[in-house]
């Protein structure tokens, strides 16, 4: 018999080695972080992935960097994360349209989703404090977290309803 179902698969870095990994189902790990983010100048993409270095060569690669620190602090720790920038070949227009196709699932089955507004700078603002009473500084973040530009693209909306946690972080 032939199965119509499609093989799910899926590339993600591994947060200790910042490698490129391939699963395909069942083997594809049960627990990884995802990242939610506008894409900058100078993103690092799979083709500029060539080793443990490359992960050095860019300015892109704070947000990466980032998402394995923050899934590696997970409580277990998540040995995986899926990062749109490296973990789909954008020179394949078949891996990026199976990519696209599959984005909603990859939220939804992603352990946490952590969304960097890159142009928020929070500076250590906490946006609500119930001790305190808002300052100016509190508004204008606020403001900034509002008004960012993760807010205006059209990912957002499958973005914030698929992961079981989201968690938003400014550009630093």
């Amino acid at each position: 018999m032939i199965s119509l179902k499609k093989k799910k698969n899926i590339r993600l870095i591994n947060t200790s080695t910042y490698e490129i990994e391939k699963f395909d189902d069942p083997s594809i790990p049960p627990a990884y972080a995802i990242l939610s983010h506008t894409w900058g100048e100078e993103e690092l993409e799979l083709r500029d992935l060539c080793g443990p270095d490359a992960i050095q060569r860019t300015q892109g690669n704070n947000k990466i960097k980032n998402t394995c620190i923050l899934a590696q602090m997970q409580t277990p720790k998540l040995s995986h994360a899926w990062i749109d920038t490296i973990c789909i070949d954008q020179s394949s227009s078949s891996d990026k349209s199976e990519a696209i196709n599959s984005m909603y699932r990859y939220y939804r089955e992603a352990k946490i989703c952590f969304a960097i507004l890159m142009d928020v700078d929070g500076n250590g603002v906490q946006l609500v404090d119930h001790n305190k009473p808002d300052t100016p500084r509190i508004i204008a973040v606020r403001d900034a977290f509002t008004n960012a530009r993760w807010f205006s693209r059209g990912w957002t909306l499958q973005e914030l309803v698929a992961p079981t946690q989201l968690i938003f972080y400014d550009k630093n």
